[in-house]
């Protein structure tokens, strides 16, 4: 139950969801919900100048060959939420045969060893 001074900002009521949604339209409903009409779909990933410049120079001594990278986060805060790691390595076969795509896989330190076990897998 949330508290008193929680539920004075609870005071929108959303439609009940009905069938199978993407998560980021879910998502976006909730902000059109309180007046703020959202239409970007498109997911990006923001970085701090001095990650930009981390990143930049990573990339330059991996020495990628392409521009456009596939990257992917295989963790997640619940195991169940995971696919297993030979999914993964599928899907990163699948990529690189069918595109000229590098593929990397990103996360912290929580995520290493599902990273392993995928890496094993390819």
């Amino acid at each position: 139950m949330p508290s008193l001074a929680a539920s004075y900002f609870l005071i929108v009521l959303l439609p009940k969801v009905k069938g199978h949604r993407h998560f980021i339209d879910l998502t976006l409903d909730l902000l059109k919900g309180i007046g703020i009409p959202s239409k970007n779909r498109t997911p990006a990933i923001y970085l701090w100048a001095d990650e930009q410049a981390w990143v930049g120079q990573w990339l330059q001594e991996m020495d990628f060959k392409v521009k456009k990278i596939v990257a992917i986060h295989p963790g997640a805060y619940y195991e169940t939420q995971r696919w297993l790691p030979e999914y993964y390595a599928e899907l990163i076969e699948l990529i690189r045969r069918q595109t000229q795509l590098d593929v990397i896989l990103i996360g912290g330190a929580a995520d290493a060893k599902v990273v392993d076990d995928i890496t094993i897998q390819g």
